[in-house]
């Protein structure tokens, strides 16, 4: 999220647009399944495969109360996750790219 908003991504586009697409679809994910859609998608196949989850609900509030006992709120993730979208969105209107002045037909 730095970098994009320092501009380190200026010189390689793709890589920018590509970045733009992930966090764009998992703050969309997020927001709309309260959770990371990632967590869905391991869900399903662990279901399909007759495997079980070692964890249940968000893996990085599973992440922080193993590694330091405190238990995340699940709306903190995504607010964090918004605000992470909300920062690349800033920061792709800050780069983008200034759109090329109309010619007149010559006539």
């Amino acid at each position: 999220m730095v970098l994009a908003l320092a501009g380190a991504y200026r010189r390689r586009p793709r890589v920018w647009h590509f970045h733009n697409a992930c966090v764009a679809a998992m703050a969309a994910g997020q927001a709309v399944l309260w959770r990371c859609p990632l967590v869905a998608l391991e869900e399903a196949l662990r279901a399909a495969g007759g495997d079980e989850m070692w964890y249940s609900g968000s893996y990085v509030v599973f992440l922080v109360d193993r590694l330091t006992g405190f238990e995340l709120p699940v709306a903190a993730v995504v607010a964090g996750s918004v605000t992470v979208g909300a920062a690349t969105a800033l920061a792709w209107l800050r780069w983008r790219r200034p759109s090329l002045p109309a010619v007149a037909p010559a006539g």
